[in-house]
């Protein structure tokens, strides 16, 4: 690594003009030769095919039928370049947020996009935790709130739905309003999405009042709101171009049709707050997965989650009648419609279809994977990589 070279980050700011600023290199710094870095990216390679066979050994003494999704192999992505780029691109973002804080302008919500940029706040929560909270130095400095946000380029239907935006609002209310927030995307080529996802923050923070979800705040509040853009790292990291590692990524980008976005604006608020109640307790996949088997078969609930369920009152099948009943009212009625089936790419909704969309936020946030191997064995080889950087001594502290 070239000590001496300081790296550019784009910051988009929210009327579209691309920023760059300069690396940010203390209070923490990453150091060492390119041969220790070498160093390091064959101990990775080695230890990710040894991880890789423990973690098959471990899933097939539960099911020896297993067979892991995708054709990944995270060995790949340990090589010099990309760990140097992970490290530098994470401790300028920490750097960012302790020079705020000592300026007396803190950042106070990180709203990292969906879907990629979830493994770089994934390198920010590690190394927070490692250099940050454990060092008595900055016990002054407050960890940011983090909260996610999907904005494809894409997905005009999304765009223009204000009852998912209303949910997104409602869900996430507190964070926006009064705050600064720093918009973090894994890198930023034309700024588009970055640059969206300030807007939808920003309009989020006016609509609030809007909306009834913010009576307690004054104006003052909404108009101290600072929203901001920045690139974690200042090149691609392998995960973002690499089309058959997307499993890497550990989530999965829910699209909805018109009508099945019709459909979730028109559940009754009662039935509607009890799905959003049950997403409390189950995640997504849990509770699509009860509903796609009909109400029939409940996949395995933890203690807490058992007890958290009893607690809440809510019965998971009472809920699937109500959603069913809807859901099969709309498909009569459209089925009984003049609209031509080329007009609607998905013309048949299901129920789980309801839950994903409540559960995502109408699309604005992802969804959990439905095969996680990868996505988690590669999240460990990236806290093994931290920690195998931290021991060898290539992060600096001034």
């Amino acid at each position: 690594m070239n000590e001496d070279l300081v790296q550019t980050y784009k910051a988009p700011t929210i009327d579209g003009r691309i920023l760059t600023v300069p690396e940010k290199t203390g209070p923490f710094r990453a150091q060492g030769t390119m041969d220790e870095w070498a160093q390091l990216n064959g101990e990775m390679q080695s230890l990710a095919k040894k991880r890789e066979k423990e973690w098959l050994e471990k899933e097939k003494l539960k099911n020896p039928s297993f067979k892991p999704q995708g054709d990944t192999d995270p060995g790949e992505f340990a090589f010099e370049r990309e760990n140097s780029l992970l490290v530098r691109g994470t401790l300028n973002l920490i750097n960012t947020v302790i020079e705020a804080n000592n300026n007396g302008q803190p950042i106070e919500v990180l709203v990292f996009l969906d879907k990629s940029a979830r493994l770089a706040q994934y390198l920010f929560q590690i190394l927070w935790e490692k250099l940050v909270t454990r060092n008595t130095k900055y016990l002054a400095i407050q960890k940011p709130e983090v909260i996610f946000v999907n904005v494809g380029k894409d997905e005009p239907e999304k765009r223009t739905d204000n009852f998912a935006r209303e949910l997104l609002i409602d869900g996430i209310k507190q964070k926006y309003v009064g705050k600064n927030l720093l918009v973090v995307d894994e890198v930023i080529l034309r700024g588009v999405s970055n640059v969206d996802a300030q807007l939808l923050v920003k309009q989020s923070v006016e609509e609030s009042r809007r909306l009834g979800v913010a009576e307690r705040l004054t104006e003052d509040d909404i108009k101290t709101s600072q929203v901001s853009g920045l690139a974690q790292f200042f090149d691609v990291p392998s995960w973002y171009t690499d089309r058959t590692h997307t499993e890497l990524k550990g989530s999965r980008d829910p699209v909805f049709t018109k009508r099945e976005r019709e459909l979730a604006a028109a559940v009754p608020v009662d039935l509607r707050q009890k799905i959003i109640a049950l997403l409390k307790v189950v995640n997504a996949n849990w509770l699509a997965d009860f509903f796609a088997s009909n109400g029939q078969v409940k996949p395995g609930l933890t203690p807490f989650q058992a007890g958290k369920l009893a607690e809440s009152g809510i019965v998971p099948e009472d809920v699937f009648k109500e959603v069913k009943a809807l859901v099969d009212t709309s498909n009569q009625n459209f089925l009984y419609s003049m609209v031509p089936p080329e007009n609607t790419i998905r013309k048949w909704i299901k129920p789980e279809q309801l839950v994903e969309y409540f559960a995502s936020f109408g699309g604005f946030t992802v969804l959990p994977p439905r095969y996680p191997f990868y996505s988690q064995l590669y999240r460990s080889l990236l806290k093994d990589m931290i920690d195998l950087v931290i021991k060898k001594g290539l992060i600096a502290e001034a």
